[in-house]
C-alpha cells in the first residue's frame, strides 16, 4: 500500500508563525494534525522541507518530541535518487 505524501516546502516559515489568538494555538493543531495523520493513524507520510538546520531545534521547542519526527540532511539528488529517498 502507498500513502500519499504531504510535503510543506520552506518549513521553517513555521518557526515565525503568529497565533491570532493565544487561548486558540491554531499552530499546534495544525503540527497535531501531522503527527496524526502520519505517526498515529499512518495514512500520510509527511516531510517538512527547509534549509534551515534550525527546525529540528525549534520542533523539540514547540513540544514535538524526537520519537515523532527524523532529520535528514539531503543535498541536489537526481531524479533517481530522490525516487529511492521516498
Amino acid at each position: 500500500m502507498s500513502y500519499p505524501v504531504i510535503i510543506i516546502d520552506e518549513a521553517n516559515k513555521l518557526m515565525s508563525w503568529k497565533e491570532p489568538d493565544p487561548l486558540q494555538p491554531e499552530l499546534q493543531r495544525l503540527l497535531d494534525f501531522l503527527i496524526g495523520i502520519s505517526k498515529q493513524k499512518l495514512l500520510a507520510h509527511v516531510i517538512l522541507a527547509t534549509s534551515d538546520y534550525f527546525l529540528a531545534n525549534w520542533l523539540t521547542q514547540v513540544g514535538m518530541t524526537e520519537d515523532k519526527f527524523r532529520v535528514e540532511v539531503l543535498g541536489d539528488l537526481t531524479e533517481e535518487e530522490a525516487e529511492k529517498f521516498m
